[in-house]
């Protein structure tokens, strides 16, 4: 399987959306951003196909950044939304980063996480895949599993109660330390192997 070149597709988008780095929160910001552009048009009976398509490549980088740090979930999730938009907007775009896509999805099916869909939900995989990458923040956690189309508060109690369920089904899985969550990883195996 040929590695397509993510490079210089990443250069492109953040070049169109006046992004100076990867980072995910400005991404985010960038995608409201289209959204909220999208909502005024709509308004003037204006259909903004071209706010649609800077949504495609933003959600396609988000899917291609998640995959780099291999969070399988989070980037299949964002390429699931780029897909949709994609055939529900008529946008022609999948054919244009088709080598992309194809290969996304053909990956997927060989990470090394698929035994633990056994074992936690969707939203509970997010927290497992991102601290397998290493330690992270309560708001980054927050950010990578709700994004910034709900207030934060809601996001912040809607991690919590996800949190208090993990916890009850894995006890000493997830810890917390100095404003930091990690994982467990001879937990997780033990878990795995059940």
């Amino acid at each position: 399987m040929i590695n397509p070149d993510f490079s210089t597709f990443k250069k492109q988008v953040c070049s169109n959306a006046n992004l100076s780095n990867n980072s995910y929160v400005d991404i985010q910001t960038a995608i409201t951003s289209e959204k909220n552009e999208i909502i005024k048009k709509k308004q003037f009976n204006f259909y903004p196909i071209e706010h649609y398509q800077n949504l495609f490549k933003l959600n396609l980088m988000l899917s291609i950044l998640y995959f780099e740090k291999e969070n399988y979930l989070a980037s299949k999730k964002y390429l699931e939304i780029t897909i949709n938009l994609n055939s529900k907007h008529e946008l022609n775009e999948i054919k244009n980063y088709s080598p992309i896509i194809n290969y996304l999805l053909k990956a997927y099916n060989k990470n090394d996480y698929n035994n633990l869909q056994n074992f936690f939900s969707k939203m509970e995989l997010v927290v497992i895949h991102s601290l397998l990458q290493s330690k992270v923040q309560k708001t980054d956690l927050i950010t990578q599993l709700f994004g910034n189309d709900i207030s934060y508060l809601t996001a912040e109690n809607r991690f919590k109660n996800l949190m208090i369920r993990l916890n009850k089904k894995y006890p000493k899985l997830i810890k917390y330390f100095d404003g930091h969550y990690s994982i467990d990883k001879i937990n997780l195996k033990l878990i795995a192997q059940d």
